[in-house]
């Protein structure tokens, strides 16, 4: 009997020592683990509720449109989906788990989610507004924010560009609702915008581009699966009239290998000059994408001579444009700042914010046939126009 019960108590503890290192080590995998803003945003993706198409128009609907009742029921429906949010938000690393061997292949489905959680927080940050809760809508806006941060994390252009599109979806909300904050909260949204990360740059995107496309189509010719290169070569070109063309020189292997070898040479000139000044680097970018178009347009021409550089078009992204996008989405963030210090301080103070493109003070005029409203403009323009944004301050 003496004998059971020291077996017993020695069970005991060991079955406590097992314990206590469990309880030591599983909190700080969990910990590690949970460390990942992904992993918050995808369980939020999960959560979304499903609209009828009048529900998704009204989510969709522009900052300035009229509230509705049921924009406030619906919203009501998303509470687990933003909860979820403001936890990844709160995290400040964002690992997607991209396979970039995929390449070209490669699948996104984060940004479409992305894009549909930053509406949903949207427009609970429009209804908190309407309703005199600025606190709890300027924290939606400043999650939606990171979000559009941590969207971009993977570096890839699609990812960048969603993350630009989700943070003036953000602005755009702040900025018509600058009127019903308090002097304090506009301070402490200011302060809080001065405090985020700004967008992944067009030069990481392009850097991606190089890094992951291009080694992906390098390593499908070292492995001699030319098939395989040329049905993406030929996707891309589809529309082109002389897509028969293309698709049938595809097949020679040293075609191809010409076109890596220009695509590289490619990348690296516009990589370059993505990292100019902002005016110096659209006009080389612009020029370089334009002589590029030339000798596409004189593929039929002389196809031999031509066709690597079409191709080469084919794959190169429109740098000039990802460098617009990303231009607009931060000079639109400082425009947000100066209409939050012209709400409190006045012209002056607005002043003292400027374009960080352009490096002046934005051109503020009132806004016709809309009272308590100010147009806000910058010098940098984009497809011939000034960029603007427009923010009601009273």
């Amino acid at each position: 009997m003496k004998c059971q019960r020291t077996v017993f108590c020695a069970l005991l503890v060991a079955v406590g020592v097992l314990t206590a290192i469990a309880l030591a080590v599983e909190p700080a995998e969990a910990g590690e683990l949970g460390d990942n803003a992904a992993l918050k945003y995808w369980k939020a993706f999960s959560t979304l509720p499903q609209l009828d198409q009048d529900d998704g128009q009204l989510l969709r609907s522009s900052s300035e449109s009229p509230l509705s009742g049921r924009a406030r029921k619906i919203v009501e429906r998303a509470e687990p989906s933003l909860r979820l949010l403001h936890k990844g938000a709160s995290i400040e690393s964002c690992d997607w788990g991209h396979d970039f061997n995929e390449g070209a292949e490669l699948l996104l489905p984060h940004c479409g989610k992305s894009r549909e959680l930053a509406r949903w927080a949207a427009l609970r940050a429009r209804v908190r507004l309407a309703d005199g809760d600025a606190d709890g809508a300027n924290d939606d806006l400043l999650a939606t924010i990171w979000l559009a941060h941590h969207c971009s994390a993977g570096g890839t252009f699609i990812e960048i560009l969603v993350g630009c599109s989700i943070r003036e979806t953000a602005v755009d909300v702040a900025a018509s609702h600058v009127a019903v904050m308090t002097p304090p909260q506009r301070a402490q949204l200011a302060a809080d915008l001065r405090e985020l990360p700004p967008p992944t740059s067009s030069v990481v995107g392009l850097r991606t581009e190089k890094s992951v496309g291009h080694a992906w189509f390098a390593r499908l010719l070292r492995a001699g699966e030319f098939g395989r290169v040329a049905r993406v070569f030929s996707a891309d070109l589809d529309k082109d009239p002389e897509a028969k063309l293309v698709a049938e020189a595809l097949k020679d292997p040293e075609t191809l290998k010409r076109v890596l070898e220009r695509s590289a040479a490619a990348l690296d000139r516009i990589i370059r000059d993505a990292g100019l000044p902002y005016a110096e680097s659209m006009q080389k970018l612009e020029a370089f994408e334009k002589e590029i178009d030339q000798k596409r347009a004189k593929l039929s021409e002389n196809p031999q001579a031509n066709l690597a550089d079409v191709l080469v078009c084919a794959t190169m992204p429109r740098a000039s444009g990802l460098r617009a996008i990303e231009a607009k989405a931060v000079i639109r963030q400082s425009m947000l700042l100066a209409a939050l210090a012209y709400a409190n301080d006045g012209s002056d103070a607005a002043a003292k914010v400027t374009d960080p493109i352009a490096g002046k003070p934005f051109r503020i005029t009132p806004v016709e046939g809309k009272a308590g409203w100010i147009e806000l403009a910058s010098t940098v323009t984009r497809d011939g126009k000034p960029i603007t944004l427009r923010a009601r301050i009273q």
